[in-house]
């Protein structure tokens, strides 16, 4: 019997070259209640897991070009940045009803196929920037309407379906920075009522639609500095009366074509 408190055991043979055979039987079983961070179940080899003192799991790794479709049962965190991941494929985080972080950002992402992030009842937080992403759809997301956190910031997204993000009522932050985006439809945020920040800068946005930050009362922080926007009014910014701070910086705006009015329903900014 050969004991192992890893994932993985590598076996050597060495041969006298007087016997032959095409191959042989192992057998193996799991220890279950195993508390060593070197043998959890279902982690892959090329991952770093490590529990956490409620039970939880923390997965990491540097090294990974797709993700596996084996990752242990309670895991709360999966920490890929940086590693070499060019998809995310459907259903890529299955049956992970404990996961509240996943971390995908400065990987090689191209694509995000339907429904990729499904059935995830506990996650909080999704990371995806700094990647190659050119287009986010409402179909690559399912059951997964207690996320709080999105970051698709600094990727190639040229454009966003009007319900690209109406499945997240309980979206916080979400940032959309340093992309290629020309134009967002006035009904884009129209489900997001708990929004607070919202990060549009460094894009080539022309033109904020009368009515789209109509559902955002709660919304603190606005970012919409370094776009091409030509003009602003008081219908801009309708309905963001707790707003506190917003940038404007480096648009296409000059004193004509804001009005002399276009702040002031904004009682509460602090910074501009």
């Amino acid at each position: 019997m050969i004991l192992s408190q890893s994932n993985t055991i590598r076996i050597v043979f060495l041969s006298n070259e007087k016997f032959f055979a095409p191959g042989f039987k192992i057998y193996y079983q799991i220890i279950e209640g195993a508390k060593d961070d070197s043998c959890i179940q279902d982690c892959p080899s090329s991952c770093n897991c490590r529990r956490l003192a409620d039970g939880g799991i923390i997965m990491a790794s540097h090294q990974l070009q797709s993700i596996s479709k084996r990752l242990p049962k309670k895991t709360n965190a999966i920490l890929f940045r940086g590693n070499k991941i060019y998809q995310v494929e459907s259903n890529a985080f299955v049956k992970q009803s404990y996961l509240s972080l996943i971390d995908l950002s400065y990987n090689r992402i191209f694509s995000i196929e339907e429904m990729s992030f499904v059935n995830l009842p506990s996650l909080k937080t999704l990371r995806l920037n700094r990647n190659f992403i050119k287009e986010v759809q409402k179909n690559m997301f399912s059951d997964v309407g207690g996320l709080e956190v999105i970051d698709f910031g600094q990727n190639l997204i040229s454009s966003i379906e009007m319900d690209t993000f109406s499945g997240f009522p309980a979206l916080r932050a979400l940032s959309l920075r340093s992309n290629e985006i020309k134009g967002l439809n006035k009904l884009t945020f129209q489900n997001n009522t708990n929004l607070r920040y919202l990060y549009l800068q460094d894009n080539v946005i022309k033109k904020i639609p009368y009515g789209l930050f109509h559902q955002q009362k709660y919304l603190n922080v606005l970012f919409l500095h370094e776009n091409k926007i030509e003009h602003i009014d008081k219908s801009s910014f309708e309905g963001l009366g707790k707003l506190r701070k917003l940038t404007l910086r480096n648009n296409s705006v000059n004193e004509q074509t804001v009005s002399k009015d276009v702040f002031d329903d904004l009682r509460n900014l602090e910074y501009l």
